[in-house]
């Protein structure tokens, strides 16, 4: 069996917990997961551990790391930015590279983890490849889509009409904080996040890319294959796949996503 090692990783004094898969004594790459926003994060857990586990019997060895505010580090959620979500991504990157010097890394990320794996790229050296599944494109839709979800659970909870968008952005201005099924979300985090546009990062990548739409229709949606467009105009290598699956981030339900972690695997240990 591939051993599996906890570790801690200290960045600007947040303490955060890490587990390496080391994929054997001498791995022909790394791979740095980086996990998606709040609820999503808790729903996807099976499926990065299994990436993991698969990432490292092809000889890859893979570091699974939760952000500060979030699971077994440090932190609360409510003090939780993007700021330090992106230097605790290059402080994971610099300790893969520590680790196994002169080895080929890819950072592979899911929804926010894929955007934040995308903007934090440009200012690694050497340039990792990048595996994106199901990158959330613009922050605003995002943020319109968690509130969305939270108004349905409440409804769905309670058995009331859901709080209003505007009420619960009121709510937002006068708390400071949202609260997403028992998960604070600061009011800086929110406006962080909607101010985020894949666009600007794709931009600026010069590197390697596989983009994966995660969803019912495998057909590649025009908006996928247009931050793929802009990522290939700054010079970069670009893949893009639609694999047909759940959308296993939202469900309470295990699924195995078996497609998606041998497609990604297969192109990560190529």
């Amino acid at each position: 069996m591939t051993a599996e090692a906890p570790t801690r990783l200290n960045v600007s004094g947040r303490d955060l917990f890490a587990m390496l898969h080391r994929g054997g004594d001498r791995p022909r790459a790394t791979a740095l997961v980086v996990h998606p926003f709040a609820e999503e994060k808790k729903f996807s857990y099976r499926v990065l551990v299994n990436l993991a586990r698969v990432l490292a019997t092809r000889e890859v060895a893979t570091l699974r790391f939760d952000l500060s505010g979030c699971g077994d580090s440090s932190g609360e959620s409510g003090d939780a930015t993007l700021d330090a979500w992106s230097e605790e991504v290059r402080a994971a990157s610099d300790h893969l590279r520590s680790e196994f010097p002169d080895t080929p890394q890819v950072l592979v990320g899911l929804r926010l983890g894929a955007t934040l794996a995308l903007s934090v790229a440009r200012y690694l050296t050497p340039p990792p490849a990048l595996v994106l599944w199901e990158p959330i494109l613009s922050g605003r839709r995002y943020v319109d889509e968690v509130l969305r979800r939270r108004m349905i659970k409440e409804m769905m909870t309670t058995g009331r009409k859901a709080t209003g968008r505007e009420q619960v952005l009121a709510q937002l201005e006068a708390d400071g904080f949202l609260d997403l099924d028992g998960i604070a979300v600061s009011r800086r985090m929110i406006e962080d996040i909607s101010a985020l546009e894949a666009d600007a990062s794709a931009a600026v990548f010069t590197g390697k890319a596989l983009c994966i739409q995660v969803a019912y229709n495998a057909k590649v949606s025009s908006a996928l294959e247009s931050l793929a467009e802009k990522m290939r105009a700054s010079g970069a290598h670009v893949e893009t796949i639609g694999i047909r699956e759940q959308a296993f981030w939202d469900r309470v339900e295990g699924v195995e996503a078996k497609e998606l972690l041998d497609t990604t695997c297969e192109w990560v240990a190529s």
